[in-house]
């Protein structure tokens, strides 16, 4: 069986239910292997560490081969991942910048991170096409540009911006005396801005 008693473990190569009892009278006396199955299950991506067993209390690499002599229990045991993604809802299809633990990275993107962790996610203001970005709020609504969490399951955190066009750039007036004034600029990086 698994350590969170779910998902699923392979015997002989054959993949069976965690806590799965395998009858073998007719093979008393054989070898069977079982193997560990790294998974993810519960919202949580689980990662094989040892095998257990109950009888002696050592633990074993994976895969283990076991004897069909009497009846004995196994357990395989893991580490616990939470897949972390995080996004920018910026028009355009730019995904921008964030800083997830503390580290500031392009988005989107997704960070692995153990189970129970506390870690810290901040929306980035940024300017991107000469249209400036300011942090509204989250997807779920909370408002704090930096939060502090706990990887609990993989979870995604989007951040929704408000935007606003930059003044032009390369801004140019000219002319002579008893002429037209002439007056230029760069186009707008970004077509639906005029």
């Amino acid at each position: 069986q698994n350590d969170f008693t779910a998902g699923s473990v392979l015997l002989d190569g054959y993949s069976k239910p965690s806590g799965a009892q395998q009858i073998s009278w007719w093979l008393s006396g054989g070898t069977h292997q079982i193997t560990a199955v790294n998974q993810d299950y519960g919202n949580i991506w689980r990662t094989y560490k040892y095998w257990y067993n109950v009888d002696d209390g050592i633990t074993y690499p994976n895969p283990k081969t076991i004897s069909a002599v009497a009846f004995t229990s196994h357990t395989a045991n893991f580490d616990q991942w939470c897949d972390i993604s995080f996004s920018n809802s910026l028009p355009g299809g730019s995904g921008g910048t964030m800083s997830v633990r503390d580290t500031v990275r392009n988005a989107p993107g997704t960070v692995r991170m153990p189970k129970d962790q506390q870690f810290n996610i901040t929306a980035i203001n940024q300017e991107i096409a000469r249209i400036s970005y300011t942090f509204s709020q989250w997807s779920d609504g909370n408002t704090s540009q930096s939060r502090s969490l706990t990887a609990a399951q993989h979870a995604t955190y989007t951040a929704n911006f408000t935007s606003k066009p930059l003044p032009p750039a390369n801004v140019w007036v000219g002319g002579t005396v008893d002429d037209y004034v002439h007056l230029s600029w760069s186009a707008h990086p970004n077509q639906n801005v005029t």
